[in-house]
């Protein structure tokens, strides 16, 4: 998601400086913030997430997979650890039992929906930087299961499958121009809302 690869390249951006630093942060359009700035926002936006509706669950979870041939100045890893809640872990990058430890994070952090994200590990990587945000929410308007029909859906593969597609007459956010159509639907008590 967007917001995965922000977290992502924000932790990066700690981790450089000078001109690198100043393309990541212009990359994520945080380019006209500090980076102590940046990471009380994101701080305060992982503290917010949980609490932010009390008819969802969101965590946001980070987590750098550090091969233990190098080491990690103490200043970025406080970093990590205290906006970012993140933790570190060395490991040997020659074992390919790390990639099962690193799969092993993504499943506890996903609920299980992502029980592998790695098949093995390249012996030379430096690290890997891992970010998994799991959201369950319940929806404000709920769909009723009798309107669920199947229809047709083109996935990315450009093939027709059909699938369950839930139906519902209501009011909600829309916009709609030359380029796309869009709406809202919320969850909970409406601080989150998935757009489509």
């Amino acid at each position: 998601s967007p917001m995965s690869v922000t977290y992502l390249m924000s932790m990066l951006a700690n981790g450089a400086e000078g001109t690198t630093r100043d393309e990541i942060l212009a990359t994520i359009g945080a380019k006209d913030y500090d980076i102590d700035e940046m990471n009380a926002f994101y701080a305060y936006l992982m503290r917010r997430a949980k609490t932010a509706d009390k008819h969802t669950t969101l965590n946001i979870a980070n987590y750098i997979a550090l091969n233990n041939q190098f080491k990690l100045k103490k200043k970025y890893a406080a970093t990590i650890a205290d906006s970012y809640q993140g933790s570190v872990e060395a490991l040997d990058f020659n074992n390919p039992a790390s990639a099962a430890l690193i799969n092993g994070w993504s499943s506890d952090h996903t609920d299980k929906m992502i029980p592998s994200i790695i098949d093995q590990i390249e012996p030379s990587a430096v690290a890997y930087i891992l970010n998994a945000i799991y959201f369950n929410g319940t929806w404000t308007d709920k769909f009723d299961k009798k309107d669920t029909k199947k229809e047709q859906f083109n996935g990315y593969t450009r093939d027709i499958k059909y699938v369950d597609m839930m139906h519902r007459n209501a009011k909600y956010p829309y916009l709609e121009n030359d380029v796309y159509s869009a709406v809202s639907l919320p969850y909970g008590s409406g601080a989150y809302s998935m757009t489509v």
